[in-house]
């Protein structure tokens, strides 16, 4: 899910944590339109509040599990879309591991950092405005379209510019949110708290994504035995079921997102992963404060090394088919679930 997948340690974690996760562009068939329920009408209420801000400064943490990885993360986010200004900081942990990175806009030279265990920091920058050219130049002839999407998704989201709203669309757009209540958080925080589940469309999509990867083919007369499965939390551990959103009453900002899914073969749905952002601060600072949060320090800014920005997209396409190929082979060498054949 990670909607928040804005770095390539990011990417990486959250991919292991949750592989198996649809992507974010429409099913090929669309189901019917249905009736909007109260829970979808307040997320699209917060889907547009956040898509109005001109000015977003937040601080958050993550967490998710695989199988037999516990990964975290935390940062701040500091987001003027308008101005295409921004800076994010990042820390990630799995396991032992540990990685910190940074990607900083002042509106026209993008600088990012990056930095594993007690090494030191690598510094990279290129043209915002070059960037974007090489995205709109990318030739779709020769790629999948679904491809390109995930490409172009890819190359925004591992830069920031993504921002947090596709978090809140992606899940408006694969889950149906039939379940709100109001309640009260500990601290006294009332809130909105939403429950959704996949779309049929989705579903079927992460189970078929999810027994292609792992070279396992069902004949359609038997996939309908696979979703009863699904349903009855028999097969596909650690992918995620369903999802509570927890908006704040007043503002409708996304304070938590918890999903929740068996991490065994018949086992209850419990908490794989979660999303926690603080309160924002959306009061545009001074011209001033805005120069010092969207530029480098000097000391790093002079060793950065300059990219060209179509070398960027096509090292973002030899990453992201690197990382189909390593999650095919960790597929393959695991069952769909502990203790099982791996056949549905």
């Amino acid at each position: 899910m990670s909607p928040t997948r804005f770095t390539w340690i990011l990417t990486l974690t959250l991919t292991v944590a949750f592989p198996a996760m649809p992507s974010a562009q429409e099913p090929e068939k669309p189901p019917a339109p249905t009736k909007t329920t109260p829970a979808e009408e307040l997320l699209d209420q917060a889907i547009k509040k956040m898509g109005s801000l001109e000015w977003l400064d937040t601080r958050f943490e993550q967490e998710g599990r695989s199988p037999g990885v516990k990964l975290t993360s935390s940062g701040r986010f500091v987001f003027a879309p308008k101005q295409h200004k921004l800076s994010y900081d990042l820390e990630v942990r799995v396991a032992d591991a540990k990685g910190q990175s940074q990607v900083v806009c002042d509106g026209q030279t993008v600088w990012r950092t990056g930095q594993r265990r007690c090494s030191d920091p690598t510094v990279v920058q290129y043209s915002y405005a070059a960037l974007q050219e090489a995205r709109n130049a990318i030739d779709r002839s020769q790629l999948d379209p679904e491809k390109v999407d995930a490409l172009l998704r890819d190359i925004e989201e591992e830069n920031g510019f993504a921002g947090l709203l596709p978090m809140l669309q992606d899940l408006r757009k694969r889950l149906t949110f039939p379940k709100m209540e109001t309640t009260t958080l500990g601290d006294g925080t009332e809130i909105y708290l939403l429950e959704g589940e996949w779309s049929p469309a989705t579903r079927d999509k992460i189970i078929r994504d999810t027994l292609s990867r792992h070279g396992v083919s069902v004949p359609p007369e038997k996939f309908k035995d696979i979703v009863e499965a699904w349903d009855k939390r028999q097969e596909f551990s650690f992918l995620p079921r369903f999802v509570r959103v927890h908006l704040d009453r007043q503002s409708l900002w996304p304070l938590l997102i918890e999903w929740f899914g068996p991490m065994r073969s018949g086992g209850d749905s419990v908490l794989l992963g979660r999303h926690r952002f603080q309160p924002p601060n959306t009061t545009m600072p001074s011209e001033a404060e805005q120069r010092a949060l969207f530029q480098l320090p000097p000391d790093l800014a002079q060793k950065a090394q300059k990219l060209d920005a179509k070398a960027i997209i096509a090292d973002r396409r030899e990453r992201l088919a690197n990382q189909e190929r390593m999650l095919q082979e960790m597929n393959r060498n695991r069952p769909l679930d502990p203790g099982t054949s791996g056949k549905p």
